[in-house]
């Protein structure tokens, strides 16, 4: 069983930007002041532990060396880049730290079952526009903002970043704060599944998995969120370089048996909700962490993956005529 001390730079957590107390971390320390500290000197006395760190600071590089897991919090003031560097997590409202911290210790009855984690790490080189997918505009927004509108009821929101970080940060903060950033700063050389894999830790009993790079219609993001169990997605075939779902129906349900990249039943739009214990470990594909327990349920939906630029073409046209 993991026991977990927190390791604070007082600065970076006592007073908001208004002036205020921030009450809701100072009675977390106060509930577990036996595991919580302020000197990193502490980390060296307690290594058979789970050490997390929360600072935001170049002064806690460190303290983040040292730390298990890396928290920069930005809800004072601002997560200095050196920061970001190092860091797994970036949280900026304090409400979000502490469930953060409290599901760490298991401490709080989740109402939610699901993390949602969106991947949007990648350099899209494909497409070769020289930037994050996840930015680019189809009628007037962002990628990511499109998912986050549709996701506005979700309380457990983990965006995956890694290429152009500090955009996509700073591109999701003017539209939502309460979101926690995964940092995959390995994303030159792992594939989505490393990313899933990443903010996959520490989350609740499902996930589901989106990628940045897709547009979902706004109808099936409501059937994709009022699942309660496992399925796999995927669409009629849409895309220039697809991974294909080979799937059978069983008793008036149909599974999804296999991937495969040039022969199936649907297309594979990376969408798929599964418990979190199946997605910690893995470095290539999102499938092919799903892959050893098939088979799971089949979702047929409608969306919009772009990887080159008549992906992209072919979604702008395709959201400015209603999803038709």
């Amino acid at each position: 069983m993991r026991e977990y001390i927190f390791v604070f730079n007082l600065d970076a957590i006592v007073q908001d930007k208004s002036g205020e107390k921030n009450c809701g971390i100072l009675e977390f320390i106060n509930d577990n002041a036996q595991r919580c500290y302020f000197k990193r000197d502490c980390i060296d006395k307690n290594r058979e532990k789970t050490v997390v760190a929360i600072g935001n600071s170049e002064s806690d590089i460190a303290m983040m060396e040292k730390a298990d897991i890396r928290i920069g919090y930005g809800g004072i003031k601002e997560v200095m880049p050196e920061i970001l560097s190092t860091v797994d997590y970036a949280i900026y409202e304090e409400k979000k730290l502490v469930e953060f911290l409290e599901r760490l210790l298991q401490e709080e009855k989740m109402t939610l079952s699901r993390t949602v984690i969106i991947s949007c790490a990648g350099m899209g080189n494909r497409l070769g526009l020289g930037t994050t997918k996840a930015l680019l505009e189809v009628d007037g927004k962002t990628l990511i903002v499109r998912h986050l509108e549709q996701l506005q009821e979700e309380k457990d929101v983990r965006i995956v970043v890694g290429y152009q970080a500090s955009s996509m940060i700073e591109a999701v903060l003017k539209c939502r704060s309460d979101v926690t950033f995964v940092f995959n700063h390995e994303y030159q050389n792992t594939g989505t599944g490393a990313s899933v894999a990443l903010a996959a830790k520490y989350a609740n009993e499902y996930v589901l998995s989106l990628d940045g790079d897709l547009i979902v219609h706004p109808e099936d993001m409501k059937k994709i969120l009022a699942c309660q169990g496992e399925f796999v997605g995927g669409v009629v075939t849409e895309s220039d370089d697809p991974w294909m779902l080979q799937t059978y129906i069983q008793e008036g349900t149909e599974y999804v048996r296999a991937f495969e990249k040039n022969n199936g039943n649907y297309e594979w739009n990376g969408v798929a909700q599964v418990k979190s214990e199946r997605l910690r470990d893995g470095s290539g594909h999102v499938f092919q962490l799903i892959e050893p327990h098939l088979p799971i349920p089949f979702m047929l939906l409608r969306t919009r993956e772009i990887d080159t630029q008549n992906d992209y073409e072919v979604a702008q046209k395709w959201v400015k005529n209603g999803f038709c």
